[in-house]
């Protein structure tokens, strides 16, 4: 923990995005893994615009990665913005967990971690080592809640250094959207939603979508889960309609 401490504090000097790669260099080796590679999206631009990418791989990594179109780097970006806990890619078989595995220079352990703004924008952690399987374990039991947390500062700091301001509930999904959200999270279907708030029902099912869409998801308990894990989900007491 002293030694995730001074790399926080690090974090707060952070100026240029550049400087990221030090500041990653000394995480890797404050949580026992050989390489890290961050990628930044912004909303709605997975998969169509190249990402800002700071890794500690060989030079020239990111260039053969992206430039390439690296069957491996749509497989990382997929999972990252699909999953919310961290993935342990060694003990799983998918596809796109092999793909990953198959990039350049990686290890033979392998572990993907995700934290979203309020905003939308993801940050994906990829973290790549060579060990035995105890030393993996023991990296999953210690190391990586803490690289957890460390993501999610260094993810925070690149938003400050890409200039965008923390975003609040009412700026990401609008007051109804909120509202349809909320009644779909306690079970009530677009009917019920519908009269509860004294709309058509093919309105609460044109909400539902635009929800889907924002939150970068693919059905309505994804994007329920979605909004809590972002802190989106308004009181109980903020709504005053009464269910029938």
């Amino acid at each position: 923990m002293e030694r995730l401490s001074s790399l926080l504090e690090c974090l707060s000097s952070l100026e240029c995005e550049k400087e990221g790669r030090d500041i990653l260099r000394a995480a890797a080796a404050a949580h026992d893994v050989d390489a890290l590679a961050y990628f930044f999206l912004k909303p709605h631009h997975f998969l169509v615009r190249v990402p800002h990418l700071i890794h500690t791989f060989p030079a020239g990594w990111g260039r053969q990665v992206l430039a390439d179109a690296h069957a491996g780097f749509g497989a990382l970006v997929r999972m990252g913005v699909r999953t919310v806990a961290p993935v342990d890619l060694t003990q799983r078989s998918d596809e796109d967990a092999r793909a990953i595995m198959n990039l350049p220079d990686v290890g033979n352990r392998g572990a993907l971690l995700t934290v979203r703004s309020a905003g939308g924008e993801t940050g994906i952690l990829f973290a790549s080592a060579n060990g035995s399987e105890i030393e993996w374990r023991r990296f999953k039991e210690e190391a990586l809640p803490r690289l957890q947390i460390f993501l999610a500062q260094f993810h925070e700091t690149i938003l400050l250094v890409q200039g965008i301001a923390p975003c609040c509930a009412e700026e990401l999904l609008s007051r109804r959207e909120l509202e349809c959200l909320h009644w779909c999270a306690q079970g009530k279907s677009y009917w019920e939603t519908a009269v509860i708030l004294g709309i058509a029902e093919r309105t609460v099912n044109h909400h539902m979508r635009m929800v889907r869409e924002k939150l970068q998801v693919q059905t309505n308990a994804q994007a329920v889960s979605r909004a809590y894990e972002l802190g989106l989900m308004l009181p109980d007491e903020d709504f005053t309609s009464v269910a029938p």
